[in-house]
């Protein structure tokens, strides 16, 4: 579990990067990050706001049967490998503005609600 915020903004994870079930009770940011292996957040819940923009996934990515509680935005992030979002909650909206897919991305079953437009400038991440 993550406790407050939690900030991993410009981190470069090589090889896989496991964050399966993992709680983030406070925002979290990976604004800039780089993952170049497979990155797992399958069954994760962030209650805060995630803030992933312009991160890069080169391999596959897993957001299966995640809880995104707060804002979640992808803006301007680049999928490379596979995007697994199936039967992903995002209760408090999505924004994927400018994001890329290069290879499939699976979003079956997966819940959308919220405005998820959030306000930047008064959440602490940059």
């Amino acid at each position: 579990m993550f406790s407050g915020n939690a900030g991993f903004s410009r981190a470069a994870f090589s090889g896989r990067a496991l964050f399966d079930e993992a709680v983030f009770s406070g925002g979290v940011s990976l604004r800039e990050a780089v993952f170049s292996g497979e990155a797992g957040f399958g069954g994760a819940r962030f209650v805060g706001d995630a803030w992933f923009g312009v991160v890069t996934f080169a391999g596959s990515a897993w957001f299966s049967s995640a809880t995104l509680a707060g804002s979640a935005r992808f803006d301007a992030t680049r999928f490379s490998g596979e995007a697994a979002f199936h039967r992903t909650a995002f209760t408090g909206g999505a924004r994927f503005a400018g994001a890329v897919f290069s290879n499939s991305a699976d979003f079956g079953g997966a819940v959308f609600s919220g405005d998820g437009l959030g306000d930047q400038r008064n959440s602490g991440w940059r």
